[in-house]
């Protein structure tokens, strides 16, 4: 039973969208209520709402329908065959954004979903250039605790995006999946851990 939600879905338009998201609570509470919010995204994607509507809509369907000690943090992002990305943050850990070889957090846009029925949200557009990557991440991952009590932080992910460019998402995430194995160094894992890296490749010669 997982909190955490990730999924990847196509546009219609040659672009996709994609969201990576952490609800409150643990157990069978929050997987349902992570179902609920998965389907409710993979049907307002088909509507093409511009990117904050989308995702004002989605928190008052939460609010609607779910109790009000529930809520759930969210990046939403949409993809185009330009290669731009328009991003909103509701809250979610700040995702990386790796460019001209430097490593960017990008802060949330507004706060949680369900936090308020009448929430608004900002979006903010990304121009990326060929082999930029960003990298999404749940708080599971940054929030990590080893043997010693150390978190391992959203900078040391930083440090560790910066090392790994220009390589494929694939081995991002192989990379990230052992180095937080190692950090842990056995120390019991307390929350689900949930990874998503979008480059945009390079345009063919």
């Amino acid at each position: 039973m997982r909190g955490d939600l990730c999924d990847l879905v196509p546009a219609g338009d040659g672009g996709f969208c994609f969201f990576l998201g952490d609800v409150a609570g643990k157990g069978i509470a929050a997987s349902i209520l992570v179902a609920c919010l998965h389907a409710t995204l993979q049907a307002l994607v088909t509507t093409r709402l511009p990117l904050p509507h989308f995702l004002e809509r989605a928190s008052r369907s939460l609010c609607e329908h779910t109790l009000p000690s529930h809520y759930a943090t969210l990046v939403d992002g949409c993809a185009r065959t330009d290669g731009s990305v328009t991003l909103c943050n509701a809250g979610q850990v700040p995702p990386l954004l790796h460019q001209d070889g430097t490593v960017t957090l990008l802060p949330a846009t507004g706060l949680p979903l369900d936090v308020f029925c009448d929430e608004q949200f900002l979006g903010h557009r990304l121009d990326r250039q060929p082999d930029d990557a960003l990298l999404l991440d749940s708080d599971g991952l940054v929030e990590a605790r080893n043997a010693d009590s150390y978190e391992c932080g959203v900078d040391c992910l930083s440090r560790l995006a910066a090392s790994l460019h220009p390589l494929p998402p694939a081995e991002w995430l192989e990379t990230c999946r052992r180095d937080w194995l190692v950090f842990r160094a056995g120390a019991p894992k307390t929350d689900d851990v949930s990874l998503m890296v979008i480059n945009r490749l390079a345009d063919p010669a």
